[in-house]
C-alpha cells in the first residue's frame, strides 16, 4: 500500500528558512554586518519586516560609501561576472590661466576597470536516522539550519579576508632601524624591518591616514573615504593581539573612551570598534593573520593588518542563499543543504600618471605584535 505524508522538512518550511536565513546571515558575517551596504531587496517585505530589518542594523547607509561595496548587477540575471569602472580625477596641474587658449588643450578623462566573478558554494548536514534524532534533545532541522547559517557567514568572511590580504600592492611598516614609516611591495622587506618600536601607535595610524588622503603626494590613487555626518572616515582592521597592544598602551586610552561613547550610535562602522584615532576607526578581527619570529623572515612576532577606505572590496551575490531539504531511505534520514552563489574581489587599478598598479582603496600594514594569543597548555 502506497502512503504519502508531509514531514517537518516540507517545502513550506524550507521556503520560510531560506527567507529568514537571508535576513539573518548579514548579522553573522563580520564583513557584511560591519562593512557592507545593503544587498537585500526589501521590496518583498511587509512594513513590520522592513522595520525589523533596519532595527537589526543589517542595512548600512549606501553601497559604494562602505569598505565593502555590494554589486547588484548579477542578482537574478544571467552571467557569472560583473565589470565595474573607476574614473580618475583630473590632473590638478593641467588647465589654463587667464586668456591662455583652452581649445586644443583639453585633458582626457582616464578610466580603468575591474570585475567580480561568481562561484557556487554549498554544504549540507544529514541525519543518521529517525531513532538517532529521537535520542537527542536537539531538534535536527533547526540545529542544521543554524550550523549552515554560521558556516555560510564564515565562508563569506574567509573569502573577503583572503581577497583583502592577498598580493598587496603596498605594505606599510615602521622601520625599526631607521625610526620611520616606510612602504614596499615586498613582504620580506617589511617583516624583516620590524622591531620593538614597530607596535601600533597613534602616530602610525595618523601616518597611514596621511598616506591615504594624499596618495603619497599623488604617487598612487588617493583613497576614497567613507563619509558620514559631514566627516570622512577610514578603517584599520587588526588581529586580536594588536587590539590588546592598543588597550595596553596608555596613549590609546582617550581614543578608546571616545570610541565607547560612539558605539550606541546608528553608524554601523562605530559599532564594536576598539578606538577611533583622527577618524580612523579600528576594528579587531580574529581571522587576520599573525606570525611568529622566524629566522630570515622576521626577528619579532608580527601581524598583517589592513587599512581601508570606501570600496576596498567589491562583492556580489548571483543567487540569494537558499535551503534545500531531501529525504533518504523512505524518510528515515533527512538532509538539509545550503547553496549560495557569491564573488569577491579587491579592486586594483593602474594609476594614469605613475603607470603603477595599486589596490584601489586598501593597503596592508605590518606591525609588531604582543604574544597574547601564543599561549601553550602547561
Amino acid at each position: 500500500m502506497a502512503m504519502w505524508g508531509v514531514t517537518s522538512a516540507n517545502n513550506l518550511t524550507i521556503k520560510v528558512w531560506s527567507k529568514k536565513f537571508f535576513y539573518e546571515m548579514p548579522k553573522y558575517s563580520f564583513f557584511v554586518s560591519r562593512f557592507a551596504g545593503s544587498f537585500i531587496d526589501r521590496k518583498g517585505m511587509n512594513t513590520s519586516e522592513q522595520n525589523q530589518f533596519i532595527k537589526d542594523g543589517t542595512k548600512l547607509d549606501g553601497g559604494d560609501n562602505n569598505p565593502v561595496h555590494v554589486l547588484q548587477e548579477l542578482k537574478g540575471q544571467k552571467g557569472d561576472k560583473v565589470t565595474f569602472g573607476l574614473v580618475y580625477e583630473l590632473d590638478e596641474d593641467t588647465g589654463t590661466v587667464g586668456n591662455d587658449t583652452l581649445e586644443g588643450n583639453e585633458q582626457a578623462v582616464d578610466t580603468d576597470d575591474s570585475y567580480v566573478e561568481l562561484e557556487q558554494y554549498r554544504n549540507a548536514v544529514r541525519s543518521q536516522g529517525r531513532l538517532d534524532r529521537m535520542r537527542s534533545d536537539l531538534e535536527f532541522e533547526p540545529t542544521a539550519k543554524s550550523r549552515l547559517n554560521n558556516w555560510a557567514a564564515a565562508k563569506i568572511d574567509i573569502l573577503c579576508k583572503t581577497a583583502l590580504i592577498t598580493s598587496p600592492t603596498e605594505i606599510y611598516y615602521y622601520d625599526h632601524a631607521n625610526t620611520r614609516m616606510a612602504v614596499t611591495a615586498t613582504t620580506g622587506t617589511a617583516s624583516l624591518a620590524l622591531g620593538s618600536t614597530s607596535k601600533i601607535s597613534p602616530h602610525i595610524i595618523r601616518t597611514l591616514k596621511a598616506a591615504a588622503v594624499t596618495g603619497r603626494d599623488e604617487q598612487r590613487n588617493k583613497m576614497v573615504p567613507i563619509e558620514h555626518g559631514g566627516e570622512e572616515y577610514y578603517v584599520l582592521l587588526v588581529p586580536s593581539d594588536v587590539g590588546v597592544d592598543m588597550q595596553e598602551n596608555s596613549e590609546f586610552q582617550n581614543y578608546i573612551k571616545a570610541a565607547y561613547a560612539q558605539k550606541t550610535g546608528k553608524f554601523p562602522l562605530f559599532k564594536n570598534c576598539v578606538c577611533i584615532v583622527d577618524n580612523v576607526i579600528v576594528h579587531v578581527y580574529n581571522r587576520m593573520p599573525i606570525y611568529a619570529a622566524v629566522a630570515g623572515t622576521a626577528t619579532v612576532p608580527w601581524a598583517h593588518c589592513s587599512f581601508m577606505g570606501a570600496q576596498a572590496l567589491a562583492i556580489a551575490f548571483g543567487v540569494d542563499p537558499f535551503i534545500v531539504a531531501k529525504s533518504f531511505d523512505y524518510g528515515n534520514q533527512i538532509g538539509i543543504a545550503i547553496n549560495f552563489i557569491f564573488g569577491v574581489t579587491k579592486p586594483s587599478f593602474t594609476h594614469p600618471r605613475s603607470a603603477f598598479t595599486f589596490d584601489n582603496s586598501s593597503f596592508s600594514v605590518y606591525l609588531t605584535r604582543g604574544q597574547y594569543s601564543d599561549i601553550t597548555l602547561a
